[in-house]
């Protein structure tokens, strides 16, 4: 019945697709993203979080308690993404216990490089080719050869978020029906009628970067996240089937402006095992529930005090302003 709905519907977007985006009917870019996880291994994920330990701190913040949303007793996520939703997710756990969640559900839909085309193919296809992490006790386990109907029906999912390949991010024309249709599909999948779907945000290379890809942008670091933005602008931020966005671009740039630099990735793209993956955490969580982030007492191991305020800094300011670049205080 799914299916037949969905072939009506198709027809629809194909025509409000040359409104804005413009489709993307291949991904010339897929083969070079595909490098872009290689060093990612699921060792890695379920053993990062065995030397995270809690920091103690006070954040002082100038917002309103009242301008917060309450802390849900239950929080569901699942993320349809690649190895930088690997990132965002990675302390989320301990970020949204430490706010004082009770239920926490994380899932992650991975394919190592994969872009809104090549989700929207295996959405269609349905074929068994992504790796489902998922995490309900603060440690990631992993099932392999998951198709995608699976993850999306696993859970009641409260929020499910897309993102675009990181070398595409900033490339409107990489979007179109693709995005599209990829909405459409979960939209028809999901098992919680009431479930929220925000864009994931991505963020500039850093600047010495030897990423192939960086060449879209002409290798410089504030020409992709201005692209980036416009692209939010352009692409997502118009779409009624998408409720929000989180600002991890600007984030992370924010926090390039602070003492710490351009120093918050470990091989040029993806984000470091401690204070990058701590900022993305942190900014996953504050644009999904519009909760106060100062209060959380949780950060990784080798994350001090003064990193943890800035990181909370970077993370409130692009909340509050999640187009532009907020200089950070913390020089």
């Amino acid at each position: 019945m799914f299916r037949k709905l969905f072939a009506c519907l198709l027809a629809i977007l194909l025509c409000l697709s040359a409104l804005s985006c413009t489709p993307n009917d291949a991904d010339p870019k897929e083969t070079v993203t595909e490098t872009e996880t290689d060093t990612e291994t699921e060792t890695e994920t379920e053993t990062e979080t065995e030397t995270e330990t809690e920091t103690e701190t006070e954040t002082e913040t100038d917002e309103n308690p009242s301008d917060y949303n309450e802390v849900p007793k239950s929080l569901k996520i699942l993320a349809i993404g690649n190895s930088f939703s690997v990132d965002a997710m990675e302390y989320l756990y301990q970020v949204a216990e430490s706010a004082g969640v009770e239920e926490i559900v994380l899932g992650n839909l991975y394919i190592g490089g994969c872009s809104l085309a090549s989700h929207k193919k295996h959405a269609v296809n349905d074929d068994a080719a992504y790796t489902y992490y998922k995490n309900t006790s603060g440690h990631w386990s992993n099932t392999p050869n998951t198709p995608f109907s699976t993850g999306l029906k696993d859970e009641e999912w409260d929020v499910i978020t897309l993102q675009q390949v990181s070398n595409s991010s900033g490339l409107p024309e990489t979007y179109g029906t693709d995005l599209e249709v990829l909405l459409w599909y979960v939209e028809g999948m999901k098992t919680n009628e009431n479930a929220r779907t925000f864009w994931h945000m991505t963020w500039a290379y850093q600047q010495d970067s030897t990423h192939s890809a960086f060449a879209n942008y002409n290798k410089n670091q504030m020409t992709m996240y201005n692209r980036i933005v416009s692209t939010v602008q352009e692409c997502i931020l118009p779409h009624e089937m998408i409720d929000g966005v989180i600002p991890n671009g600007t984030a992370v740039q924010n926090a390039r402006t602070s003492y710490i630099g351009d120093n918050l990735t470990r091989d040029g793209y993806h984000m470091d095992k401690t204070l990058g993956r701590y900022i993305v955490a942190l900014t996953y969580f504050a644009a999904i529930t519009g909760c106060d982030i100062s209060n959380i007492s949780y950060a990784p191991n080798g994350v001090n005090a003064t990193a943890m305020a800035m990181a909370k800094a970077s993370v409130q300011d692009a909340i509050q302003t999640p187009d532009a670049v907020t200089p950070s205080i913390y020089k």
